[in-house]
């Protein structure tokens, strides 16, 4: 079976510099679930929270690594700006992708659409 799954991370920024190569730029929580006709049972791991007190675990990487295993195509929003933080963290992914935003941009013919 061709398993599909959408993700998203959040990310702690400073000094307005988005990337994952910032020292002090660092993964929060990235949530995913599987889609199959319609997205079910959404999870979130947690890596950094300030507030919360949550520091990285390697249970957190192990339950996010094996969702990516077996994952054969993986959905996300802005997709480039997200493996970037994964692979900067050590993720490995390989399989297919779907940007979302691409094809909103597609679907829009380039038109912005407020």
């Amino acid at each position: 079976m061709y398993r599909k799954t959408v993700l998203d991370i959040e990310n702690k920024i400073t000094n307005g510099n988005p990337t994952a190569y910032q020292p002090n730029n660092y993964l929060v929580c990235v949530g995913y679930a599987e889609v199959t006709d319609k997205v079910e049972n959404p999870k979130v791991v947690w890596f950094n929270h300030d507030e919360l007190k949550i520091t990285p675990s390697k249970e957190s990487f192990k339950q996010l690594q094996e969702e990516l295993d077996r994952t054969d195509l993986l959905i996300a929003h802005n997709i480039k700006y997200d493996l970037t933080w994964l692979y900067e963290c050590g993720f490995s992914y390989e399989g297919d992708l779907y940007d979302t935003m691409t094809g909103e941009y597609l679907l829009s013919r380039g038109a912005k659409i407020a």
